[in-house]
């Protein structure tokens, strides 16, 4: 009698917090999702500047921001919640983006 070994592998329970949520646009059915910040401000290296007046830049550190909205890329739809006000933040973003999966 041939005996086979089989490796068990458990499979890692699905986490539904770390599911990725993808932007349809309501408006045009665009999939590019845009964040508009008000307040950056962004600390960058210089690398060169040409004679022309060309900068040519290195690493970049952005921060700050005091509002935030989302918007689609191609058509310029601004996302609201229930609320009719516009959407400010990650965990908001989310929550529209599953009840948006829900509705199609």
């Amino acid at each position: 009698m041939s005996s086979t070994n089989y490796e068990l592998r458990e499979t890692p329970l699905e986490q539904p917090e770390r599911r990725l949520l993808y932007f349809t646009c309501p408006a045009c059915g665009s999939c590019r999702l845009q964040e508009i910040a008000n307040g950056l401000w962004s600390i960058s290296e210089i690398n060169a500047v040409k004679a022309n007046g060309e900068i040519e830049y290195g690493a970049c550190e952005i921060d700050g921001g005091n509002k935030r909205t989302f918007r689609c890329g191609k058509c310029g739809y601004e996302i609201e919640g229930d609320d009719q006000n516009y959407i400010e933040d990650g965990q908001s973003l989310a929550d529209w983006l599953i009840t948006q999966s829900a509705k199609t």
